[in-house]
């Protein structure tokens, strides 16, 4: 496969010259990069475009992409992503992209009913590709950008122009065009929600509902220290301390520094064992702390008709999805159910 590669873009000149390019065709693949391994506020880092003939990079951290707005706002390009809620509220919230006209992989991939939706998995059934994911968790802030983590970017964009044609058949073929075009829309309008913190979310750490009740007002309590040091830091909360490490100390609180750091070897135990110390104090503090309901449960019991209804619902919802081959969610969820 004969392509282009040029440089890593990072000069106004070159997004003018490339902004041109995009505005040439009909059909661009688009993907991002993104720094949320390594910083509490995510952002794009780099970006992946596609074209027929060519691979190209921008470095999103030395330039404004606000200008290729326009080749996205054009309802007669058609912009191909793959899983693309996870980069469009990002394109969006910092550079105003709309993205008019959408064909998803992954969405099509679903609602075709394949077993095996990620790109590795349907580069490798059609083209016999096999995607290197190395790098997936790698530091997108790095400059200069080394050689192999650019051609693991562009490989991400590299395909999508056929794997959609490919797609595009079978959706037609299966009479479920229209289906994937509502979900399409749907992806495209995905917006950017500020982070917000949950209170309650230390229930959701492993361990946490079977830790003694003593244990759970200091867990509450080191759980928001460690959301507030990381957003202090700009640092993903679990490179402030693990959740396993949380749990630990809120079930065997030490009383002093020395214990404090004889629990395990971790830079934050010894860079911030005093404000650890005292999120334990006021945890302890807090007397018995009742277990938050999980997010999306009632505290209510069905009643017998209800659990009837629901269970006959449920049964319709698997028979129709088994007849199309589909994951049960792209019938209607149990939320909804």
């Amino acid at each position: 496969m004969n392509r282009e590669t040029p440089d890593l873009i990072t000069t106004s000149a070159g997004l003018e010259r490339l902004t041109a390019i995009l505005e040439a065709a009909p059909v661009v693949a688009v993907d991002s990069e993104m720094d949320s391994f390594y910083c509490y506020r995510e952002k794009i880092c780099l970006v992946q475009f596609s074209t027929e003939n060519a691979d190209y990079l921008v470095d999103a951290l030395r330039l404004d992409l606000s200008p290729l707005g326009r080749v996205f706002d054009d309802p007669e390009r058609v912009a191909v992503f793959h899983a693309g809620e996870n980069d469009i509220p990002y394109f969006r919230h910092q550079y105003g992209f709309g993205f008019r006209r959408l064909f998803d992989t992954y969405l099509a991939a679903r609602v075709l009913g394949y077993p095996q939706c990620g790109l590795a998995g349907l580069l490798e059934t059609h083209f016999q590709v096999s995607l290197d994911k190395k790098f997936q968790m790698a530091d997108w802030r790095i400059r200069p950008l080394p050689a192999d983590m650019a051609e693991y970017a562009r490989m991400d964009t590299r395909y999508l122009l056929r794997l959609r044609e490919v797609l595009l058949s079978e959706l037609r073929e299966a009479g479920r065009l229209a289906e994937a075009e509502s979900e399409f829309r749907r992806a495209a309008a995905a917006v950017w929600t500020e982070k917000t913190f949950d209170p309650d979310g230390w229930i959701r750490l492993k361990g946490a509902r079977k830790a003694p009740a003593r244990a759970k007002g200091c867990l509450r309590s080191l759980y928001a220290w460690r959301e507030g040091e990381a957003s202090r830091r700009d640092l993903p909360a679990f490179r402030i301390l693990p959740d396993h490490l949380l749990v630990t100390l809120a079930t065997s609180p030490p009383e002093d520094l020395q214990a404090l750091r004889e629990i395990a070897r971790h830079p934050t135990l010894e860079t911030c064992g005093p404000a650890i110390l005292e999120a334990l104090h006021e945890g302890r503090a807090l007397g018995k702390v009742p277990t938050p309901l999980s997010r999306g449960r009632s505290d209510e019991m069905l009643t017998r008709e209800q659990e009837s209804a629901f269970r006959s619902l449920r049964t319709w919802r698997n028979r129709s999805c088994a007849e199309r081959g589909v994951e049960p969610d792209r019938v209607i969820p149990n939320r909804i159910l």
